[in-house]
């Protein structure tokens, strides 16, 4: 045995307390640096475990902390000596404190997965699951989510799943919520491994409904209004956070990197943080809850590259916030791809956060949150409506004391001003100042997860409407404050953009304040604050160069000369700075390419694509045209190379390319079309077109009028696809509404669009262009559209497929074109209507009632052409239509109507008499006659004489069989009904005696055949005439 090794023993079996701890430290120095002496494995394991029955809580988390560094050195090997260890570990699973439960749940996961068989482990452990301590009900179900999210498939788990349910539905009833999540988060890893069966196990489970409808909810098998989504575990803090289905470890799934000879990671991948001592290690572990048996993938090319499109200042970030973000354990992005799956998951996201109880739940909830963000959330409209929502509840965890909850949000938050730039300004009056606050606590990881979300706020969003708050800081009694807020000032100033001469800069309402605060920063007690202040100024010098030529004489010697000796290396550091980051995404970008490029090399990208598009995505913002280039020339790589990577994310390329096809500079608009053609070549239009029309709804004319003409250049390859009427009729109702755009551009751009359209499909667009005429469209869209629609309907045969399926929508279109502002576009539609009605006739059968009253209304039209057309098209609507259907119409209309629809109405009626049988006739009489009798009292003469003349025609069908009817008619009605009869007669006997039947007919009378009957109130027409 070493005599090293064995003085550690001997320091850790001390009875001195002192000699003891300083034993754990020595041993993890040991473990970290030697070679280990297997022998001495089972006396240091007998040392360590009596440390964990401790009363002094420090011994104990120095004990799980050495025992997970042994377990990372020895792996199996270590199996044989840990027979004494699980009785105390399991007493900790229910320890007071949270710390040492974390810790707890990580040694006991490690011991799962390292060392001991897992079925083992799980006998060890399952007695836990019923403890009358309910934290170790909790830490029991947490150990057994994680052992399971550890594994890709149900074999390598170590153990049979069936059988475990009915021991994880109990908990599902558990009186304390904590102890209730984790048996969820267990059953929903059980899910990921059995899937369906499982679900139908629990339906046959005795859980109660309350409990299993929202478990089921939650596991997917049902979707309520607002569920939440979950997915797999991650370790963090001994908790569980669901993670979209990855397995536990490394957010894009990936496995952990090689490690040492004899060593495997279970609780941090020393390779993702700088180096520290062993024992600083195992304390941040701690402090941060860095979970058990995560890995991490090697940073790809695109992780190397620099992050900030804009670019934060140089030390933006700062030391200790780097050092937090190392710590953040990394989230899959998750996306959605509508609003309502947007509204779904906020919501839902939103009452996790109102768990005041359960800060696990809300844990997952912030988590998740980053995932949306990290997915593309922020990139639809309704985003910042939910966040401002939830803004309340957000702030609230940032004010927690929790760390992990501080942690979760100042990361989620900061990923959405990195994703927001300006748009997220808003909301930072209300973030800042609990960042601000929890900035100078004495707790090391929600200080520094405070402070690297306030700086990432800062950077990206530039809000300066916090200026106040920080300056009221920058005064405040705490240097340590003051050393924060001077810092956060020197960031503002100088992650604002400069304004040019006449523009307003956003800082400009705070000038004063800032020049006031500043002065006196520069003479703080803190020489810390002194410094800041001074390559603040020189950053404030940049917006108000006046306003610092005035303040600088006011300012005492020994500060004016200090100031002055600062502005050239200010000037030297910005410079290098900005020189530094264009050149370092410049050739970050060309090293993609050339990865890329290199059959053999393409594959270290493609295990990283996804990190690859994000990063060219984010570097075709930039405002250097370098980089942008750059950006391009790795789009067109990409496309050729990895077009499923890309995909995902083509709505937000798309528009960046399209942009950059008008740049001025001539090099970057060639190779934007190369990088187009590049993305239509890799892609279909059944791919591209749906993008499109998307982006057409985008508030820029300009990206709208270049993805219109994306789309008339796509759409000539894609026939098939537009074949399809729900296809066409997305790009026609997509597409035709920009004609009425105000910008000339787009309104060409949309023609050559529709053109397209219809040279592509043109069946199926003459059928689109039926609801072109659904709304308030402009009057060249409508006259073309009805031109269409008249065209098809001389030439469609009456039984084609168009008609079947969209005869409703035509007519219902036209009658709306009817009622158009433009008398042009009213003249057309009649004429379209008269030509539908000759060519439709037998359709129009179930529009009768409907399309005659929408006619009757177009009688009364203020022109006479469009009026005489409207009457045209009754009549020849009557004629093709059913008379008693036509009639029952006609006679509400006439008892309620005036002129002139009135005598419209009654001319039409005398239209319909002569089709009727004289049986049918009387039937109808009870109803026709008296509203035409009243009609007969108006004072127009137009419409009595259309009265007359429907009297009329009566007769010549009824003969005498309607004298009884008009006996309460006046003298003079009847007198004047009698005249009109007699002419009438007359000219049907000289027309007819005109003609060989007529001749005929007269024969017949003169050889004695009755003559047609008249009334006997008729005898009074001789004296008439």
């Amino acid at each position: 045995m070493a005599e090293s090794i064995t003085t550690v023993i001997e320091l850790l079996r001390s009875k001195d307390k002192a000699e003891q701890l300083r034993g754990f430290g020595e041993a993890e120095r040991y473990l970290d640096s030697a070679l280990v002496d297997a022998e001495a494995i089972p006396e240091l394991v007998d040392a360590i475990v009596p440390a964990l029955s401790n009363s002094n809580p420090k011994f104990v988390q120095e004990a799980l902390g050495l025992l997970i560094a042994l377990v990372e050195v020895m792996g199996e090997d270590l199996a044989p000596y840990t027979g004494g260890v699980w009785s105390p570990l399991v007493d900790k699973l229910g320890d007071s404190k949270n710390a040492i439960r974390e810790r707890a749940v990580d040694l006991a996961v490690a011991l799962a997965t390292l060392v001991v068989p897992a079925a083992q482990a799980l006998e060890r452990i399952r007695p836990a699951w019923e403890h009358k301590n309910w934290r170790a009900r909790e830490s029991s179900l947490l150990w057994l989510g994680r052992v399971l999210a550890s594994q890709d498939s149900p074999s390598a788990v170590g153990f049979p799943l069936k059988g475990l349910l009915p021991h994880l539905v109990k908990p599902l009833e558990d009186r304390e919520p904590p102890v209730r999540e984790a048996a969820t988060l267990a059953i929903e890893q059980m899910l990921r491994h059995q899937g369906d069966p499982l679900i139908n196990e629990l339906n046959r489970s005795q859980v109660r409904p309350n409990v299993l409808k929202p478990l089921l909810v939650r596991l997917g098998a049902e979707t309520p209004a607002a569920a939440p989504q979950s997915g797999g575990f991650s370790a963090r803090n001994g908790g569980l956070h669901s993670s979209s289905g990855l397995s536990h470890g490394s957010a894009d799934g990936g496995s952990s990197p090689a490690q040492s000879p004899g060593r495997r990671s279970c609780v941090s991948d020393p390779a993702a943080a700088p180096h520290r001592p062993a024992s600083a290690r195992s304390h941040d572990a701690a402090a941060v809850g860095g979970g058990g048996a995560s890995s991490r993938r090697p940073a790809s090319p695109a992780q190397r590259a620099p992050s900030s499109a804009r670019g934060p200042p140089p030390g933006a970030f700062g030391t200790s916030g780097a050092e937090a973000l190392v710590e953040i354990e990394e989230v899959p992005p998750v996306a959605v791809y509508s609003d309502r799956e947007l509204g779904v998951e906020m919501t839902a996201i939103h009452e996790q956060l109102k768990h005041a109880d359960d800060w696990a739940v809300r844990s997952t909830a912030l988590r998740r949150l980053h995932s949306l963000v990290l997915g593309g959330a922020c990139d639809f409209d309704s985003f910042a409506g939910h966040l401002k929502t939830m803004k309340d509840a957000l702030v609230a965890q940032l004010a927690e004391l929790r760390s992990s909850l501080v942690r979760d949000a100042c990361a989620a938050l900061g990923a959405a001003a990195e994703k927001m730039r300006e748009s997220f300004e808003p909301f930072c009056i209300d973030f800042v100042p609990p960042m601000l606050k929890q900035t100078t606590v004495t707790i090391q990881v929600i200080r520094e997860a405070s402070n690297l979300g306030l700086r990432t706020l800062l950077v990206y969003a530039t809000p300066a409407k916090v200026t106040p708050r920080l300056l009221v800081a920058l005064a405040d009694r705490s240097s340590s404050l003051r050393k924060n807020a001077i810092e956060y000032v020197r960031l503002l100033l100088e992650a604002t953009p400069v304004h040019s001469e006449g523009e307003r800069c956003p800082l400009e309402k705070h000038a004063d304040a800032l020049a006031t605060a500043l002065k006196a920063a520069l003479t703080d007690a803190i020489a810390e604050v002194r410094a800041t202040a001074r390559l603040s100024f020189w950053a404030y010098h940049r917006h108000f160069p006046s306003r610092t030529a005035r303040l600088l004489p006011t300012l005492d010697a020994s500060t004016h000369k200090l100031v002055l000796e600062e502005q050239a290396s200010y000037a030297a550091r910005v410079e290098r700075g900005e020189i530094a980051q264009i050149s370092g995404n410049v050739h970050a970008l060309g090293e993609l390419v050339a990865l890329m490029k290199a059959p053999e090399r393409r594959a270290e990208v493609g295990a990283h694509a996804d990190k690859t598009v994000a990063l060219v995505l984010e570097r075709l913002s930039d405002a250097h045209y370098r980089v942008v280039h750059a950006a391009l020339t790795c789009t067109c790589t990409l496309a050729a190379t990895f077009p499923n990577a890309l995909e995902p994310s083509l709505e937000r390329l798309l528009p960046q390319l399209l942009i950059r096809t008008q740049e001025t500079r001539d090099t970057v608009r060639a190779v934007a079309h190369a990088a187009l053609q590049a993305v239509q070549a890799a892609f279909s239009p059944e791919t591209l077109l749906p993008v499109l029309l998307r982006i057409v709804d985008v508030p820029t004319p300009r990206v709208r009028a270049s993805a219109l003409q994306l789309l008339a250049a796509a759409a000539a390859s894609a026939q098939p696809y537009l074949s399809t009427p729900s296809h066409m009729r997305a790009c026609v109702a997509k597409t035709h509404p920009h004609l009425a755009d105000k910008n000339a551009d787009l309104r060409r751009a949309t023609l050559a669009a529709l053109h397209a359209l219809h040279e592509t499909a043109p069946a199926v667009f003459v059928t689109q262009l039926l609801r072109q005429l659904a709304g308030t469209q402009v009057g060249a869209n409508h006259r073309d559209a009805l031109l269409k629609l008249q065209k098809m309907a001389l030439c469609a045969p009456a039984d084609a497929a168009v008609w079947v399926a969209h005869f409703e929508h035509a007519l219902e279109a036209i009658l709306r074109a009817m009622q158009a502002t433009d008398e042009k576009i009213r003249e057309l539609s009649m004429a379209c209507m008269k030509d539908l009605l000759r060519s439709q006739a037998k359709r129009f059968k179930a529009f009768t009632e409907h399309v005659l009253l929408r006619l009757l209304a177009a009688g009364r039209d203020a022109s006479r052409d469009v009026a005489a057309a409207a009457e045209d098209a009754l009549e020849l609507l009557l004629s093709l239509s059913d008379a008693h259907r036509c009639m029952a119409v006609l006679v509400p209309v006439v008892m309620k109507e005036a002129t002139p629809t009135l005598q419209m109405a009654v001319r039409l009626q005398s239209k319909l008499v002569p089709r009727f049988s004289q049986l049918q006739l009387l039937a109808i009489l009870p109803q026709v006659l008296p509203p035409l009798f009243e009609a007969f009292k108006n004072p127009n003469a137009d419409v009595r004489k259309a009265v007359v003349f429907c009297l009329v025609d009566m007769y010549m069908v009824l003969g005498e069989q309607l004298t009884p009817h008009l006996a309460v008619l006046s003298t003079s009605q009847l007198k004047l009904v009698t005249i009109y009869i007699n002419r009438t007669a007359k000219a049907r006997a000289d027309r007819d005696a005109s003609s060989p039947e007529g001749a005929a007919s007269a024969l017949a009378y003169s050889n004695g055949s009755p003559k047609p009957s008249q009334p006997n109130g008729m005898l009074l027409r001789n004296e008439v005439c």
